[in-house]
């Protein structure tokens, strides 16, 4: 059975999978998925190494920083991931005890 980092590690992994499959050629769109996905690859190695904080009932903010792409075209696949990485976060780890 996974403990609760493994499982969030996944769910990272999956979000990070999806991010690196998008290519387009606005350089600004670019360059905010390059740091978007710089900052999600930090989370896996944190969740892997399992140093990661309880949430305290607080959220990644993943679902904030797509907030200003909405018209992007693979914005729903992203935000369904990014959501769920925050949903599970915010309601399961609370505590890593």
């Amino acid at each position: 059975m996974k403990d609760k980092y493994e499982t969030l590690e996944g769910k990272l992994i999956e979000l990070s999978d999806c991010i690196s499959d998008i290519h387009v050629d606005d350089k600004k769109t670019a360059d905010f998925l390059v740091s978007f996905h710089d900052y999600v690859k930090r989370m896996i190695s944190a969740a892997h190494r399992k140093v990661m904080i309880g949430s305290d009932k607080a959220m990644m903010g993943l679902s904030n920083w797509l907030a200003g792409y909405r018209g992007f075209k693979p914005f729903e696949k992203l935000w369904r991931l990014a959501s769920e990485v925050d949903r599970y976060y915010y309601m399961e780890c609370r505590t890593f005890a």
